[in-house]
C-alpha cells in the first residue's frame, strides 16, 4: 500500500509571495516496496467550484483527445509521417514559450502548426497537435501537475470547436466539402482566408475563456476581468499564426507537402515577433510601476 511520508515546501530560487509558496507545497507518498516517491496533485488553492470546473474540463478534454487519437488511426502512412513532422515542430515551439507579462499564461508558435494540421490532416490531428503543444509548454512554464493536465484538455476542446468551425465555414463560404482538406487539390487563398480567420478567432476566444474561467473561480474575480486582463489583447498572436499558416499552405501546395520544413522560417519569424513584443510590454509595465511608486513616494 501507500503511506504519506512527509509534506515539504520547495524553496524558490527567488523571493516568493505567500501564494507562490503555498502553490509549491508538495505532498509526497512513498511505495514501501519500491521506494519510489510519487507527487500528489496539489489542489489546496482550489475552491469547490474551481475543482468541479477543473474536473469537468479534464473529463471533456480527455474524451475529445481520445476521439482525436482514434481519428488519427485512420491516417495513411504518408499522413502519419506528416503528423509526426508537425508534432515535432509543435514540441520544438512549445519548449520555448513566451510568457505574457502580468499573467501566468504563455503563448507559443505552435498555433500555426495546429492550423496546418487541421487543414491538411483534419480536426482529429489538430486536436492531438493542440494537446501536445500545451502539454509541452505547460511543463516548461509551471510545476503544477494540475496545469499539466488541464492545459492540454482545454486546448483539445478549443481545437475541436475551432476545427469544426473551419470546415463549417469552408463548406458554407467556399463550397468545399472535403474533410480533411488535404493536399490533393488546392483551393484559392480567397476560399481559405475567411474559414482560417474564423478558426483563429474561435480558437482565440475559447482558449482564453476556458482558462480565464478557471482563474476567475479560483480567485473569485469576475470572468470578464480575468479574460480582459490576461487574454483580450493576445488576439493578434492567433491571427499572426493564421496568416503564417495561410502563407505556408500556399507554399506547400506549390512545392509539395513534403516541404513542410519550409514553414520553419515563417513560424520562427512569428515567434520572434511574439517575444520582442511581450518583452517591450513587460518593460513598459515595469516603467509604469516604477513611475507610480515614485509618484506615491513624493
Amino acid at each position: 500500500g501507500f503511506r504519506i511520508v512527509r509534506v515539504t515546501k520547495v524553496e524558490c530560487p527567488k523571493p516568493c509571495s505567500k501564494s507562490e509558496q503555498h502553490a509549491d507545497l508538495k505532498s509526497e507518498i512513498e511505495n514501501p516496496k519500491s521506494g519510489v516517491a510519487l507527487a500528489l496533485i496539489d489542489m489546496s488553492d482550489y475552491n469547490r467550484a474551481a475543482r468541479a470546473y477543473w474536473a469537468a474540463v479534464v473529463v471533456l478534454g480527455a474524451a475529445v483527445g481520445a476521439w482525436g487519437l482514434h481519428g488519427c488511426l485512420a491516417l495513411r502512412p504518408q499522413e502519419w509521417a506528416q503528423l509526426l513532422v508537425l508534432a515535432s515542430l509543435v514540441v520544438v515551439s512549445g519548449v520555448c514559450p513566451v510568457r505574457i507579462p502580468g499573467t501566468k499564461a504563455s503563448v507559443t508558435a505552435g498555433d500555426a502548426f495546429i492550423f496546418l494540421g487541421t487543414i491538411f490532416l483534419g480536426v482529429p490531428a489538430g486536436v492531438v497537435l493542440g494537446a501536445v503543444d500545451l502539454l509541452t509548454s505547460s511543463v516548461r512554464t509551471t510545476r503544477r501537475v494540475t496545469s499539466w493536465i488541464a492545459a492540454p484538455a482545454c486546448m483539445a476542446v478549443t481545437v475541436f470547436i475551432a476545427g469544426q468551425t473551419f470546415y463549417l465555414a469552408l463548406g458554407s463560404y467556399a463550397g468545399v466539402a472535403r474533410h480533411p482538406l488535404g493536399s490533393t487539390q488546392a483551393i484559392t487563398l480567397e476560399q481559405l482566408a475567411l474559414p482560417l480567420v474564423m478558426m483563429a478567432l474561435v480558437q482565440y476566444f475559447f482558449n482564453g475563456v476556458l482558462v480565464a474561467t478557471l482563474i476567475a473561480l479560483k480567485s473569485r474575480r469576475p470572468l470578464w476581468q480575468c479574460w480582459r486582463d490576461g487574454y483580450l489583447w493576445t488576439a493578434w498572436t492567433f491571427f499572426a499564426a493564421a496568416l503564417a499558416a495561410c502563407v505556408v499552405y500556399a507554399a506547400m501546395m506549390e512545392f509539395g507537402l513534403l516541404y513542410v520544413i519550409l514553414s520553419v522560417p515563417v513560424i520562427a519569424a512569428s515567434y520572434a515577433t511574439y517575444r520582442i513584443y511581450f518583452e517591450r510590454v513587460a518593460e513598459q509595465t515595469r516603467e509604469a510601476a516604477e513611475m507610480s511608486r515614485i509618484h506615491l513616494a513624493t
